[in-house]
């Protein structure tokens, strides 16, 4: 497949919605070629612009063309065949991505099959390369790493080790949300990822996660070819979380461009402790207020729990005092009124006691009286049963006898 190359890059620079975008041409004289780029770097340091590879483009002229040096590095736009092919452009990613300018070479390449057209034969080696760069201003360059950031625009760059290091950070995940208008999604394209790999271990200790809802995807070091601009995630939702982890010393490289994929669309990207800040108004959806206030509400009532335990620091301890007081009146009420049954079982059975005894007193008397009384005559004489009369003293052979208050006459053996 070949492109014209008026159609593609005949622009030597384009004014784009978040960089400026230049091509540099080299022509191989040999079997290598060499470019030259150039960012913006006078002035204050926030007019500074850094290089963002974007793609390398080979042409190749006609076997017929008569062209010689300087001439074979001019684009035909009529008969040239000119590809793009960035599988030879990590060197020149290596060397330049973030610099201010840069000087790179860069090896001829064999057409392989890119140039093939019916009837038309071109050379087997390509003649000159024309490389495509952009020029991003520092201001849209986030840290990943910062403590605390946000920006707000229409598109921005998430960066880790591109424009400063973080080549100390050791077992660390670093965090940022990014949110656009309602009902408008996010793009993220790759503009520079080469995350590290544990050589002699063949493990990568470095990730980069990217979710949207339930929607998660991860980025290791066996991720290749992410870089000039490649899409890489785009989300369902106007919010996208992003975590850079680290298991080990963080030397790879995270550069990434966040974009609504509406032109109009706003793009707020916070890092660090300001994740934990609301959501910027402009982004919310009703389901996000309806989240936010069933939250605000939560945090109120946990707010007004904190409050009241603060205030009543010592509340645990005043109702020990008070449980242990109820329980010593408690105990001392029981006590007191089994000592008040006691003493009134007591006074009961000595009522009753003295009732029976009372009683049984009266029932003596009463026998008393209602017992006749026996009045023994030991001297009187009297007719014995046989009808005769014996003198003497009582005795076995003389049986006394006695006359009751009826007058009735008893003997008493």
């Amino acid at each position: 497949m070949w492109i014209k190359i008026g159609i593609i890059i005949l622009i030597s620079r384009l004014e784009a919605t978040s960089s400026t975008v230049f091509n540099t041409t080299t022509c191989f004289e040999g079997r290598k070629g060499a470019y030259t780029m150039e960012c913006k770097k006078n002035g204050t340091v926030k007019s500074l612009d850094i290089i963002a590879i974007r793609n390398v483009y080979y042409g190749t002229k006609l076997k017929a063309s008569t062209c010689k040096q300087d001439a074979c590095c001019l684009p035909n736009t009529t008969s040239d065949c000119i590809y793009r092919k960035n599988d030879k452009i990590e060197d020149i990613i290596k060397a330049c991505s973030g610099n201010t300018s840069c000087f790179s070479q860069i090896n001829r390449v064999y057409n392989y099959g890119n140039c093939k057209i019916l009837n038309v034969k071109y050379s087997y080696f390509a003649h000159f390369a024309i490389l495509e760069y952009a020029c991003i201003n520092i201001q849209k360059l986030m840290d990943m790493c910062d403590a605390g950031i946000t920006k707000r625009d229409n598109s921005l760059y998430l960066t880790s080790n591109i424009f400063g290091n973080n080549d100390q950070t050791v077992n660390t995940t670093y965090s940022c949300v990014v949110t656009t208008n309602c009902n408008r999604t996010i793009q993220i394209l790759a503009v520079d990822v080469r995350l590290a790999l544990d050589v002699q271990n063949s493990v990568c200790y470095e990730e980069l996660m990217i979710t949207d809802g339930n929607t998660i995807k991860n980025i290791t070091c066996q991720d290749s070819g992410l870089y000039s601009f490649q899409p890489i995630f785009t989300s369902n939702s106007n919010i996208v979380n992003i975590n850079l982890t680290t298991r080990d010393k963080h030397i790879g490289n995270v550069w990434i461009h966040v974009q609504g994929t509406d032109d109009e669309s706003e793009i707020e990207v916070r890092c660090g402790d300001n994740t934990q800040l609301p959501i910027n108004d402009n982004h919310m959806c009703e389901k996000d207020k309806l989240t936010t206030d069933l939250s605000t509400e939560s945090a109120t009532n946990t707010a007004s729990i904190s409050l009241t335990t603060t205030l009543c620091t010592d509340c645990d301890q005043r109702n020990q005092d008070k449980q242990s007081g109820l329980s010593a009146g408690m105990y001392g009420g029981l006590i007191a009124a089994v000592i008040l049954i006691i003493l009134i079982a007591l006074v009961t059975i000595l009522v009753l006691i003295s009732r029976s005894r009372k009683r049984e007193n009266n029932e003596s008397n009463e026998n008393i009286y209602n017992t006749g009384v026996k009045e023994y005559h030991p001297y009187e004489t009297m007719a014995s049963p046989a009808g005769q009369a014996t003198d003497g003293a009582v005795g076995v052979t003389n049986p006394a006898y006695y006359t009751d208050k009826e007058g009735v006459q008893s003997t008493q053996l």
